[in-house]
Protein backbone atom coordinates (compact mmCIF):
# COMPACT_ATOMS: atom_id res chain seq x y z
CA UNK A 1 0.00 0.00 0.00
CA UNK A 2 1.86 3.18 -1.29
CA UNK A 3 -1.49 5.74 -0.42
CA UNK A 4 -4.02 5.92 2.48
CA UNK A 5 -6.70 8.20 2.47
CA UNK A 6 -7.93 10.25 5.63
CA UNK A 7 -11.42 11.96 5.25
CA UNK A 8 -12.30 14.19 8.50
CA UNK A 9 -14.94 16.08 9.22
CA UNK A 10 -13.22 17.21 12.41
CA UNK A 11 -14.98 15.37 14.77
CA UNK A 12 -13.52 13.40 17.96
CA UNK A 13 -14.35 10.32 15.67
CA UNK A 14 -12.20 11.48 13.25
CA UNK A 15 -9.62 12.18 15.43
CA UNK A 16 -9.88 8.96 16.68
CA UNK A 17 -9.30 7.17 12.65
CA UNK A 18 -6.37 9.42 12.24
CA UNK A 19 -4.04 7.53 14.86
CA UNK A 20 -4.81 4.55 12.98
CA UNK A 21 -4.04 6.29 9.49
CA UNK A 22 -0.87 7.07 10.61
CA UNK A 23 0.51 4.00 12.49
CA UNK A 24 -0.52 2.37 9.18
CA UNK A 25 1.62 4.81 7.08
CA UNK A 26 4.52 4.18 9.39
CA UNK A 27 4.39 0.50 9.00
CA UNK A 28 3.89 0.32 5.16
CA UNK A 29 6.12 3.97 4.28
CA UNK A 30 2.88 4.91 3.09
CA UNK A 31 1.70 8.46 1.74
CA UNK A 32 -1.15 9.80 3.80
CA UNK A 33 -4.00 12.06 2.07
CA UNK A 34 -5.99 14.75 4.69
CA UNK A 35 -9.26 14.96 2.55
CA UNK A 36 -12.29 17.41 3.41
CA UNK A 37 -15.54 17.59 1.47
CA UNK A 38 -17.41 20.79 1.75
CA UNK A 39 -20.79 21.48 0.59
CA UNK A 40 -23.29 23.90 1.05
CA UNK A 41 -27.37 23.02 1.92
CA UNK A 42 -29.80 24.39 -1.02
CA UNK A 43 -31.20 26.70 1.56
CA UNK A 44 -27.73 28.19 2.55
CA UNK A 45 -26.71 28.01 -0.98
CA UNK A 46 -30.28 30.70 -2.09
CA UNK A 47 -28.62 32.89 0.91
CA UNK A 48 -25.28 32.99 -0.89
CA UNK A 49 -23.81 36.77 -1.05
CA UNK A 50 -21.03 37.14 -3.70
CA UNK A 51 -18.50 37.10 -0.31
CA UNK A 52 -20.32 33.59 0.23
CA UNK A 53 -19.55 32.05 -3.43
CA UNK A 54 -18.17 28.41 -3.87
CA UNK A 55 -14.85 30.03 -4.35
CA UNK A 56 -15.33 31.46 -0.68
CA UNK A 57 -15.98 28.44 0.71
CA UNK A 58 -13.24 26.21 -0.60
CA UNK A 59 -10.93 28.79 0.64
CA UNK A 60 -11.81 29.25 3.60
CA UNK A 61 -11.74 25.16 4.26
CA UNK A 62 -8.27 25.16 2.81
CA UNK A 63 -7.29 27.00 5.52
CA UNK A 64 -9.32 25.06 7.59
CA UNK A 65 -7.31 21.79 6.82
CA UNK A 66 -4.29 23.08 6.94
CA UNK A 67 -5.01 24.47 10.66
CA UNK A 68 -6.40 20.99 11.13
CA UNK A 69 -2.67 19.58 9.92
CA UNK A 70 -0.74 21.94 12.58
CA UNK A 71 -2.53 21.33 15.23
CA UNK A 72 -1.60 17.55 14.88
CA UNK A 73 1.75 17.93 13.77
CA UNK A 74 3.46 16.30 16.49
CA UNK A 75 1.08 12.99 14.96
CA UNK A 76 1.55 14.05 11.11
CA UNK A 77 5.47 15.02 11.03
CA UNK A 78 6.56 11.34 10.97
CA UNK A 79 4.77 10.51 7.71
CA UNK A 80 4.42 12.16 4.21
CA UNK A 81 1.20 14.04 4.00
CA UNK A 82 -1.07 15.73 1.39
CA UNK A 83 -3.70 17.61 1.86
CA UNK A 84 -6.69 17.88 -0.64
CA UNK A 85 -10.00 19.80 -0.44
CA UNK A 86 -12.95 19.92 -2.44
CA UNK A 87 -16.81 21.01 -2.98
CA UNK A 88 -19.23 18.26 -2.96
CA UNK A 89 -20.65 15.81 -1.00
CA UNK A 90 -18.90 13.79 0.97
CA UNK A 91 -19.38 10.25 -0.40
CA UNK A 92 -19.36 11.44 -4.14
CA UNK A 93 -16.01 13.17 -3.22
CA UNK A 94 -14.52 10.61 -1.07
CA UNK A 95 -14.96 8.27 -3.83
CA UNK A 96 -13.80 10.21 -6.87
CA UNK A 97 -11.19 11.16 -5.15
CA UNK A 98 -10.03 7.26 -3.64
CA UNK A 99 -10.20 6.26 -7.91
CA UNK A 100 -8.19 9.27 -9.11
CA UNK A 101 -5.50 9.34 -6.53
CA UNK A 102 -5.54 5.63 -6.89
CA UNK A 103 -5.74 5.19 -2.93
CA UNK A 104 -5.16 1.83 -1.39
CA UNK A 105 -6.99 2.04 2.03
CA UNK A 106 -9.53 4.28 3.09
CA UNK A 107 -9.44 4.91 6.49
CA UNK A 108 -12.44 6.92 8.52
CA UNK A 109 -14.22 7.24 11.98
CA UNK A 110 -17.66 5.49 12.70
CA UNK A 111 -20.14 6.06 14.96
CA UNK A 112 -19.59 2.81 16.93
CA UNK A 113 -21.91 1.15 19.54
CA UNK A 114 -25.34 1.74 19.59
CA UNK A 115 -28.51 1.43 17.80
CA UNK A 116 -28.98 0.30 14.86
CA UNK A 117 -32.14 2.25 14.19
CA UNK A 118 -30.77 5.90 14.92
CA UNK A 119 -27.69 5.23 13.60
CA UNK A 120 -28.42 4.69 9.94
CA UNK A 121 -29.28 7.88 8.89
CA UNK A 122 -26.28 9.78 8.09
CA UNK A 123 -23.31 7.77 8.13
CA UNK A 124 -21.53 8.33 5.26
CA UNK A 125 -19.09 5.76 6.33
CA UNK A 126 -21.64 3.31 5.86
CA UNK A 127 -21.99 4.48 2.61
CA UNK A 128 -18.69 5.23 1.24
CA UNK A 129 -17.97 1.28 2.56
CA UNK A 130 -21.25 0.23 -0.10
CA UNK A 131 -19.88 2.07 -2.71
CA UNK A 132 -15.89 2.40 -2.74
CA UNK A 133 -14.37 -0.17 -5.07
CA UNK A 134 -10.79 -0.56 -2.47
CA UNK A 135 -11.18 -1.62 1.14
CA UNK A 136 -12.32 1.04 3.84
CA UNK A 137 -11.39 0.52 7.48
CA UNK A 138 -13.87 1.82 9.64
CA UNK A 139 -12.68 3.27 13.38
CA UNK A 140 -15.42 3.26 16.55
CA UNK A 141 -15.23 6.17 18.17
CA UNK A 142 -14.42 4.38 20.95
CA UNK A 143 -11.34 2.99 19.81
CA UNK A 144 -8.09 4.06 20.78
CA UNK A 145 -5.20 2.39 18.52
CA UNK A 146 -3.79 -0.86 19.51
CA UNK A 147 -1.94 -2.90 16.96
CA UNK A 148 -3.90 -5.34 15.48
CA UNK A 149 -3.53 -8.94 16.66
CA UNK A 150 -6.47 -11.07 16.65
CA UNK A 151 -8.99 -10.44 13.16
CA UNK A 152 -11.43 -12.20 12.54
CA UNK A 153 -13.13 -12.46 9.05
CA UNK A 154 -16.81 -13.52 8.80
CA UNK A 155 -17.64 -16.00 5.31
CA UNK A 156 -20.37 -17.18 4.25
CA UNK A 157 -18.70 -19.30 1.67
CA UNK A 158 -18.89 -17.04 -1.28
CA UNK A 159 -15.92 -17.44 -4.40
CA UNK A 160 -14.98 -13.54 -3.56
CA UNK A 161 -13.93 -14.70 -0.18
CA UNK A 162 -10.37 -16.34 -0.90
CA UNK A 163 -9.73 -13.32 -2.55
CA UNK A 164 -10.39 -11.04 0.39
CA UNK A 165 -8.71 -13.45 2.86
CA UNK A 166 -5.41 -13.48 0.30
CA UNK A 167 -5.53 -9.36 0.54
CA UNK A 168 -6.25 -9.63 4.29
CA UNK A 169 -3.12 -11.37 4.91
CA UNK A 170 -1.50 -8.52 3.09
CA UNK A 171 -2.40 -6.61 5.91
CA UNK A 172 -2.33 -9.00 8.67
CA UNK A 173 1.12 -9.56 7.99
CA UNK A 174 2.39 -6.10 9.11
CA UNK A 175 0.91 -6.21 12.81
CA UNK A 176 1.82 -10.41 12.55
CA UNK A 177 -1.81 -10.90 13.48
CA UNK A 178 -3.98 -13.77 13.24
CA UNK A 179 -6.83 -14.58 10.77
CA UNK A 180 -9.60 -16.65 12.23
CA UNK A 181 -12.07 -16.92 9.45
CA UNK A 182 -15.23 -17.15 10.90
CA UNK A 183 -18.88 -18.71 9.54
CA UNK A 184 -21.98 -17.85 11.23
CA UNK A 185 -24.52 -21.27 10.26
CA UNK A 186 -27.98 -21.29 8.97
CA UNK A 187 -29.86 -22.25 12.13
CA UNK A 188 -32.07 -24.71 9.90
CA UNK A 189 -29.18 -25.87 8.18
CA UNK A 190 -28.71 -29.85 9.13
CA UNK A 191 -25.09 -29.80 11.14
CA UNK A 192 -23.26 -32.21 8.78
CA UNK A 193 -24.18 -30.86 5.77
CA UNK A 194 -22.67 -27.34 6.70
CA UNK A 195 -19.54 -28.68 7.97
CA UNK A 196 -19.20 -30.48 4.79
CA UNK A 197 -19.30 -26.78 3.09
CA UNK A 198 -17.16 -25.54 5.50
CA UNK A 199 -14.63 -28.70 5.36
CA UNK A 200 -14.55 -27.73 1.36
CA UNK A 201 -14.23 -23.88 1.83
CA UNK A 202 -11.42 -24.37 4.26
CA UNK A 203 -9.36 -26.63 1.68
CA UNK A 204 -10.14 -24.54 -0.78
CA UNK A 205 -8.60 -21.53 1.00
CA UNK A 206 -5.41 -23.46 2.37
CA UNK A 207 -4.73 -23.97 -1.42
CA UNK A 208 -4.63 -19.89 -2.38
CA UNK A 209 -3.52 -18.26 0.83
CA UNK A 210 -0.24 -18.65 2.02
CA UNK A 211 -0.62 -16.56 4.97
CA UNK A 212 0.29 -19.52 8.08
CA UNK A 213 -1.30 -17.37 11.11
CA UNK A 214 -4.82 -18.66 10.24
CA UNK A 215 -7.47 -20.67 11.83
CA UNK A 216 -11.30 -21.52 11.06
CA UNK A 217 -14.26 -21.91 13.36
CA UNK A 218 -18.27 -22.66 12.52
CA UNK A 219 -21.11 -21.05 14.61
CA UNK A 220 -24.16 -21.08 15.09
CA UNK A 221 -27.00 -18.53 15.95
CA UNK A 222 -30.76 -17.29 15.05
CA UNK A 223 -28.59 -14.01 14.00
CA UNK A 224 -25.69 -13.66 12.35
CA UNK A 225 -24.81 -9.99 13.24
CA UNK A 226 -25.06 -11.13 17.06
CA UNK A 227 -23.78 -14.42 16.90
CA UNK A 228 -20.49 -13.06 15.24
CA UNK A 229 -20.19 -9.85 17.74
CA UNK A 230 -20.59 -12.09 20.61
CA UNK A 231 -17.44 -14.19 19.38
CA UNK A 232 -15.46 -11.11 18.76
CA UNK A 233 -16.06 -9.92 22.39
CA UNK A 234 -15.18 -13.44 23.78
CA UNK A 235 -12.15 -13.97 21.56
CA UNK A 236 -10.63 -10.09 22.06
CA UNK A 237 -10.76 -9.78 18.56
CA UNK A 238 -9.12 -6.59 17.85
CA UNK A 239 -10.26 -6.20 14.00
CA UNK A 240 -13.40 -7.43 12.23
CA UNK A 241 -13.32 -7.88 8.09
CA UNK A 242 -15.73 -8.58 5.86
CA UNK A 243 -15.91 -8.58 2.25
CA UNK A 244 -18.97 -6.50 0.54
CA UNK A 245 -20.66 -6.60 -2.97
CA UNK A 246 -23.24 -5.16 -5.05
CA UNK A 247 -25.98 -5.87 -3.98
CA UNK A 248 -28.36 -8.41 -6.11
CA UNK A 249 -31.47 -10.85 -5.29
CA UNK A 250 -28.47 -13.76 -3.70
CA UNK A 251 -26.26 -11.28 -1.84
CA UNK A 252 -28.30 -8.10 -0.50
CA UNK A 253 -29.50 -10.34 2.20
CA UNK A 254 -26.14 -10.94 3.95
CA UNK A 255 -24.17 -8.00 2.76
CA UNK A 256 -26.49 -5.17 3.43
CA UNK A 257 -27.73 -6.30 6.63
CA UNK A 258 -24.60 -8.34 7.94
CA UNK A 259 -22.21 -5.43 7.70
CA UNK A 260 -24.68 -2.49 8.60
CA UNK A 261 -25.50 -4.58 11.85
CA UNK A 262 -21.85 -5.44 12.48
CA UNK A 263 -20.38 -1.70 11.56
CA UNK A 264 -22.80 -0.10 13.44
CA UNK A 265 -22.83 -2.37 16.96
CA UNK A 266 -19.41 -2.94 17.43
CA UNK A 267 -16.53 -1.22 19.58
CA UNK A 268 -14.16 -3.03 17.44
CA UNK A 269 -12.39 -1.69 13.86
CA UNK A 270 -14.17 -2.94 10.49
CA UNK A 271 -12.23 -3.43 7.68
CA UNK A 272 -14.36 -3.75 4.20
CA UNK A 273 -13.23 -5.60 0.45
CA UNK A 274 -14.95 -4.69 -2.18
CA UNK A 275 -15.21 -8.00 -3.58
CA UNK A 276 -15.00 -8.13 -7.56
Amino acid sequence: MKRILFPTDYSERSHHALAYAVQLCERMNAELILFHACHINTFAYQLMTEETDEEFILDQAKKQLNQYCLDHSTELNAIKITQIVEYGLAVDAIKDVARRLNIDLIVMGTKGAGSLETKLIGSNTVRVIEKAEIPVLAIPEQSTFKAFKKIAYATDYRDPDTESISRLSEFASLFNAEIIVVHVAEFLMPANYENALFDVFIEQVRKTVLYKNLSFHILKGLSKSKTFNEFTHENNIDLIAVSTRKKNIFTKMFDSGFTKKVAYHTEVPLLSFHAK
